[in-house]
């Protein structure tokens, strides 16, 4: 990351995620995420990257659950998040169920990193912009952005394995 930032608008933004996703040259992993945690199994998970040499492009992070699905997507360029992406998928059924067409979305943020600076390594401070549909259901709101690039972290870790 350069010290002296990224500057994107949410347009540029939403054309690189597009590009990401249409890019089928991307290595697909699944990763382990309780292993690569050292976190108790609790709920169904899954963690999938998409890379290319080394580079991480996308991580998505599914809880599943019978209360509803928890989903976490980051999507980065040049090695630097870009835009994260989080889902409550909510079970509205009277029975528990796992049957995901009784699913429905009822919360999602999509925060677009916008900018950043680097002060020092480590240290690092966003500026972005949030466009939130709906309410929370399952989840609490984060106090960092930081806190939701965890799954990125430990994306590199399981790729170095």
């Amino acid at each position: 990351m350069s010290a002296l930032g990224q500057k994107m608008d949410i347009q540029s933004i939403e054309n690189t995620v597009s590009l990401i996703d249409k890019n089928e040259k991307l290595k697909r992993s699944v990763l382990n995420w309780e292993e690569l945690t050292e976190q108790t199994k609790i709920n169904d998970s899954e963690f999938l990257v998409w890379s290319k040499n080394d580079t991480i492009y996308k991580v998505s992070l599914a809880s599943l659950s019978p209360r509803g699905t928890i989903k976490f997507i980051i999507y980065c360029h040049e090695g630097n998040p870009i835009k994260i992406v989080e889902m409550e998928h909510f079970n509205s059924a009277d029975i528990v169920s796992q049957d995901s067409s009784k699913l429905e979305v009822t919360f999602k943020e999509e925060i677009f990193i916008t900018g950043f600076r680097e002060y020092y390594p480590g240290e690092i401070e966003y500026e972005y912009e949030v466009l939130t549909e709906g309410s929370r259901m399952i989840t609490d709101m984060y106090c960092q952005v930081n806190e939701l690039l965890h799954p990125l972290e430990v994306a590199y870790k399981g790729l170095k394995k």
